[in-house]
């Protein structure tokens, strides 16, 4: 289909969905207007529905009571003891459908809940010795996640657990409430157990929600049968994935995954600006070099550190660094999502091998490390690290950025530093190293990668609404930039970097106890140190188009593509700002 084709298709769905929104907003409440089947700004099934009900439900009068749109082909008596989610109009759409719920008897549905044609749900029966008459109705709840298939009935009094599936031809006469079932037959009973709705067991089936995702690659390492692998999506972040002919169901993956757990609270005990006295070994960091630091003293004293560097490829992934040498591959900053790479089993082992071990990593990667390790997380000998979180950037995107410098320069780079201090700590830029020897300094308000960065359209999905925020994390200390020291200490600031480090065990007072004869520290107070970074107790808020700007993406590997993808969704200028509305809405992003 050509681009005018596709504009024009767009602009009659656009016109049809607007003439709905104002008859729907006549007829119906607004309320049952929103949700999952109204699009913004196509002509979606709920505006569909709403232009093929209205006529015949408020004009000739089927129905007509119900404020939501019902098809004329289903039934709805005293719509007012019918309780449904908003966005979930999708019930009253089919043929043949009667719902009649009584005075004194409700029905109940859940979430996400779905009924085929010729169901009827009925809470109060007739009585069998005066059939003009009705019994005491009897409420009917039916939970989250079922399907109800077609030509069943529903009795009074039934409950139904959430994922309860049932079968076509049913008569449901008894209750079901533990869910997660199939059932079948008159009168309907267990057929099958089911797995907990979302842990995703079809052939190739990656696990559901997968916004919540976080990429640690926990469920893959733990899987017992290696029926879980890491798959790329079209925006350059791998996800799980099952192998149904191997998975045994035994719900490792789901139980150890950390955004599953319960949330903790692990509040800082302290708080402090620090910096490395060595200036040179500190101006190779991202910021004070806290981290270089803990890791050179670790590492001294016979221990292990692990923590993310480029390697050949420029891909980031965890390593182990084991002598004072490696530190300088690990200490920038990776903007950048990261591959665990294993990091998991070489660490237990180690632990088991009673080596000191010291980890850095994001939050979520630190929770999925904890949740990896079991008991062996409370060891004495691990001491664990996360770092202030803006969120984590496409490896997609930052390769594509890659093959466009180097097709620019015409030269490889076999070196990049996210954040270079040549201009000072307060103004870090990029630097480039390329295998000539060459070398080039790009500033980050010029650089593709940073702009798409900055105006948050490249992050992983989940980092928009992170479930580590808030101190949520199983960290011994947290450290990042101390931006506004300025403010509280103002002769800390020598523009070389200054890192702020919050202190959370007794674990966490060892290690400053390691570095305190090699480091200026100045402790700080806790509420100026947060205040001064809100992305720890909030979520980067997503971009208004990083949807379409990674569908647009896809659409072309060149590198003059890339460049133009940036332009379009970044750019300030009055044509860019127009395409990128437009492309958002023809993408549907």
């Amino acid at each position: 289909m050509s681009k005018a084709e596709r504009a024009i298709k767009f602009a009659v769905s656009f016109l049809k969905k607007n003439i709905a929104w104002i008859i729907g907003h006549i007829f119906y409440k607004s309320r049952y207007l929103k949700g999952r089947f109204f699009d913004k700004y196509r002509y979606s099934s709920g505006w569909r529905w709403v232009i093929e009900d209205f006529f015949i439900q408020k004009i000739v009068g089927i129905n007509r009571d119900c404020p939501f749109p019902v098809t004329f082909r289903a039934t709805v008596v005293n719509w007012r003891n019918i309780i449904f989610e908003d966005d979930n109009i999708n019930l009253f759409q089919k043929a043949g459908n009667y719902y009649r719920a009584s005075s004194d008897g409700k029905i109940i549905f859940g979430k996400n809940c779905y009924c085929a044609c010729n169901v009827g749900i009925v809470s109060a029966n007739h009585n069998m010795q005066k059939l003009e008459q009705h019994l005491a109705g009897k409420d009917i709840v039916i939970g989250d996640n079922c399907w109800i298939g077609i030509n069943c009935s529903i009795l009074p009094g039934v409950v139904l657990g959430n994922h309860t599936i049932v079968g076509a031809g049913s008569v449901v006469t008894k209750s079901f409430p533990e869910g997660d079932c199939v059932i079948a037959g008159n009168p309907a009973k267990i057929l099958k157990k089911l797995e907990p709705y979302g842990m995703g067991k079809g052939e190739n089936d990656v696990l559901t929600d997968m916004t919540k995702c976080v990429g640690c690659a926990l469920c893959s390492e733990i899987c017992p049968t290696h029926s879980i692998s890491m798959v790329v999506s079209f925006e350059g972040f791998s996800y799980p994935c099952i192998d149904a002919n191997t998975c045994v169901h035994c719900e490792k993956c789901y139980k150890n995954c950390p955004v599953s757990q319960p949330k903790i609270e692990n509040l800082p005990l302290k708080a402090y600006a620090m910096k490395d006295s060595d200036t040179d070994s500190r101006m190779k960091s991202a910021s004070g070099g806290a981290w270089a630091l803990m890791a050179r003293k670790f590492i001294e004293s016979g221990g292990v550190c692990a923590g993310v560097k480029l390697n050949e490829n420029l891909d980031a992934v965890f390593d182990l660094c084991k002598s004072v040498n490696d530190i300088d591959g690990f200490r920038d900053s990776k903007y950048v999502q990261s591959d665990t790479n294993h990091i998991y089993g070489q660490i237990q082992t180690l632990l088991k091998n009673e080596k000191k071990v010291f980890v850095a990593g994001l939050p979520c990667q630190i929770a999925a490390l904890h949740c990896y390790l079991g008991e062996n997380a409370a060891s004495e000998n691990l001491f664990l690290c996360d770092l202030v979180c803006h969120g984590a950037p496409s490896p997609l995107v930052f390769h594509r950025y890659i093959s466009y410098l180097e097709k620019r320069t015409k030269k490889k780079i076999v070196q990049f530093f996210f954040r270079d201090k040549t201009n000072g700590w307060n103004k870090s830029n990029v630097r480039i190293i390329y295998q000539d020897g060459g070398e080039e300094i790009i500033l980050r308000p010029d650089s593709e990668f940073f702009s798409a960065f900055s105006h948050n359209i490249a992050l992983r999905k989940c980092c928009h609404k992170c479930d580590f925020k808030n101190f949520n994390s199983y960290a011994d200390v947290t450290i990042g930039d101390y931006w506004g020291i300025q403010k509280l200490h103002p002769d800390m600031d020598d523009d070389a970097g200054i890192s702020m480090l919050f202190v959370k065990t007794e674990k966490g007072d060892k290690l400053m106890e390691k570095i305190k004869d090699d480091a200026v520290l100045q402790e700080t107070t806790v509420d100026f140190a947060i205040e001064t970074h809100p992305k720890l107790l909030k979520s980067t808020p997503q971009g208004l188009y990083r949807n379409a700007f990674f569908k647009y993406l896809a659409k072309n590997e060149s590198e003059e593509h890339f460049k133009k993808s940036i332009k379009v969704f970044t750019s300030k200028n009055l044509v860019n700002k127009v395409k990128r509305v437009l492309l958002r809405k023809l993408l549907k992003g």
